[in-house]
């Protein structure tokens, strides 16, 4: 029911944007999870545009709380798209924590003191048949206030 809530939200801010500003950060007024279709923003107000196409959000939910997960897709392969994630955060006082680095596959926590922890999985998925294309799929999640 959570996620049913938390989606039917999203649609309805979906095509909204006001109260962003030029800087990528959002007014007070607006809600810390305001999503539009090429950009997430942080519960501080931090936000980064994406290149990709948002795919889906989901509201999970565990024993260590509920997270923020957004998925988004990419023809790019890994690392343009993480070496462009990781220059916009580094200049907002962001540090990069390698998780795990893999054929294939990139986790990266960008942390920031007193400031939220966002976790980035970056996959590079390839093509199931000839017609298609292989591409790079982003998850970004953080802990709901």
């Amino acid at each position: 029911m959570k996620i049913i809530l938390a989606l039917c939200s999203v649609l309805l801010f979906a095509g909204c944007d006001a109260g962003a500003r030029k800087d990528g950060s959002v007014s007070p007024e607006v809600p810390a999870r305001y999503l539009y279709k090429d950009a997430v923003y942080f519960p501080d107000g931090q936000g980064l545009q994406f290149s990709g196409k948002l795919r889906r959000y989901e509201l999970v939910e565990n024993e260590k709380g509920q997270f923020d997960r957004y998925t988004f897709e990419f023809s790019e392969d890994i690392m343009p798209i993480e070496a462009a994630v990781f220059a916009t955060l580094a200049k907002r006082g962001y540090q990069r924590k390698v998780r795990r680095e893999d054929d294939g596959l990139f986790v990266v926590d960008y942390v920031m003191k007193n400031g939220v922890s966002v976790l980035m999985s970056f996959e590079r998925v390839p093509a199931k048949n000839k017609g298609a294309a292989a591409f790079t799929r982003l998850k970004v999640s953080w802990k709901s206030a």
